[in-house]
């Protein structure tokens, strides 16, 4: 049944004149055909054969990224090392010491890691002797 219908549209296309017409144009420039087969075609990206640059984005120096968490409001940026395509590092952000993973494309941070808890308000005692501990906090 499918193919009865494909041989029926096929023949009206074509008694209609759409596939006719162009067929039937003429070839304006066209190349002869010994140099077409003979010619080697390579076809290569914008940006050559380089495989560093292959990418959409290149990864980011360090001083880039740097910068750009300085702005974020990161101190005490250290410890940073590429893995993987990300940046790996350690910082001091508004809660205390944090492990940051950062794309290294981007700049984008892809997760934040609060290490200790920072400084917590309120006050604590503790003490004890040989046997004996306490704590006691206000929070």
């Amino acid at each position: 049944m499918k193919n009865a219908f494909a041989t029926t549209a096929l023949a009206a296309m074509l008694s209609m004149g759409t596939l006719a017409g162009a067929s039937a144009m003429p070839a304006v420039n066209a190349p002869a055909a010994d140099t077409a087969s003979t010619a080697k075609v390579e076809l290569v990206g914008h940006r050559g054969h380089n495989n560093a640059q292959r990418g959409h984005h290149r990864i980011m120096p360090r001083h880039v990224i740097k910068r750009h968490l300085h702005r974020q409001g990161f101190r005490n940026i250290r410890n940073m090392r590429l893995v993987r395509g990300d940046y790996v590092l350690l910082a001091r952000g508004y809660r205390g010491p944090v492990r940051l993973v950062v794309d290294g494309r981007s700049g984008r941070v892809l997760s934040r890691h609060v290490l200790r808890g920072g400084h917590r308000p309120g006050f604590v005692f503790r003490g004890g002797n040989g046997n004996f501990s306490y704590s006691f906090g206000i929070r």
